[in-house]
């Protein structure tokens, strides 16, 4: 029977590949989300004098664009020791060995990663000692302006209180677990101001305000239980109100056909066919026909890896990995709202 064990962060038999650590000193500006990389399983560590630790990480697979990838891990390598952590135990919680005591990492700054190189045959595997800075998440970024509040996004929420709250709330106080909950909160709100772009103000929402999390959910199920299929409008409404959470805003519906002869209709098709085309042409500007041609064949793929992997760092094929990476890149640089305003165009 395998000796080896799942690493974990937070719960058991989570199989984590991609750790941030979010929480900083208050002497640091915060920075950021810190994308580590370092995840596998568990293991019993030879005897080496060339490190201290009894257990290690080993590398199961290495996110593209990690410090683990700039640090050139590869798979099969081992961890022995985040910035001089000595790990005794099986059961390896970076949460708690990486950082100084009373301060956690945060982009930029340096780490040290001692990793025992996978064996290429006899003799003694080789030990490295690396030196480099954290990288931060991909396409994070401090957002200009400030991030909204949840009371400036949706006011007519404010007083919103679900009746479990208050139990919560209780429960809370009886187990002495104010301090948990407010660093908890205060660090997921830290996170929305480096956000990534690709994730809606609707899931920013409900994460800085839990309790909110079921009447946001009804909004969004409810309206399609009760729409048709062919509820063309609806569709493009609820999309708009889904993507843009919080903006009153929603793009224009095309000028109606008011009537006249057979010309005057087939005219009419012409304006809106090419007012499509070009609203079209400028929700894909800011790209190039390689990157478009991209986008329309992996979009189907993109979205079978999201629901395969759930992140697309689990995956274990690098090049596709890789790939997708660079679709949401591409995909990055769409204006979605210009492709909402097609769709009511036409």
């Amino acid at each position: 029977m395998s000796s080896r064990k799942p690493f974990w962060i937070g719960a058991p038999a989570v199989f984590v590949v991609a750790m941030g650590v979010i929480t900083v000193s208050a002497e640091s500006t915060y920075r950021g989300k810190v994308f580590l990389g370092v995840g596998g399983a568990s293991v019993p560590l030879p005897e080496d004098d060339r490190y201290a630790s009894k257990y290690g990480i080993q590398i199961a697979r290495v996110p593209i664009g990690s410090t683990a990838d700039k640090a050139g891990l590869k798979v099969g390598d081992t961890v022995v020791s985040i910035d001089g952590a000595e790990w005794a135990h099986e059961q390896i919680r970076l949460s708690r060995s990486f950082g100084k005591a009373g301060d956690k990492a945060v982009p930029g700054e340096m780490v040290n990663l001692l990793v025992l190189r996978a064996s290429e045959g006899e003799g003694t595997p080789q030990v490295d000692s690396i030196d480099l800075p954290l990288v931060a998440y991909p396409r994070t970024a401090n957002e200009q302006g400030g991030t909204p509040t949840n009371a400036e996004i949706r006011p007519d929420l404010v007083d919103h209180t679900p009746a479990y709250e208050a139990l919560c709330r209780k429960l809370i106080d009886r187990f002495v677990l104010d301090d948990d909950c407010h660093d908890l909160l205060e660090r997921i709100d830290r996170t929305q101001r480096y956000p990534d772009p690709d994730r809606l103000a609707l899931v920013r929402y409900v994460h800085r305000d839990p309790f909110k999390q079921e009447v946001i959910s009804r909004e969004v199920i409810d309206a399609i239980a009760t729409h048709e299929r062919d509820d063309t409008h609806f569709w493009i409404d609820h999309a708009w109100s889904v993507l843009f959470f919080g903006d009153s805003a929603r793009p224009p519906a095309s000028p109606q056909f008011v009537g006249g002869d057979l010309e005057a209709h087939l005219d009419h098709i012409v304006a809106v066919l090419n007012d499509a085309a070009e609203l079209n042409a400028k929700a894909f500007a800011d790209l190039d026909e390689a990157a478009i041609g991209m986008i329309l064949d992996h979009q189907v793929g993109l979205f079978d890896a999201f629901i395969g992997f759930k992140m697309l760092s689990y995956d274990d094929d690098r090049d596709r990995q890789s790939g997708y990476v660079q679709l949401l890149d591409y995909a990055g640089r769409v204006h979605v709202a210009l492709l909402l305003q097609q769709a009511a165009t036409a």
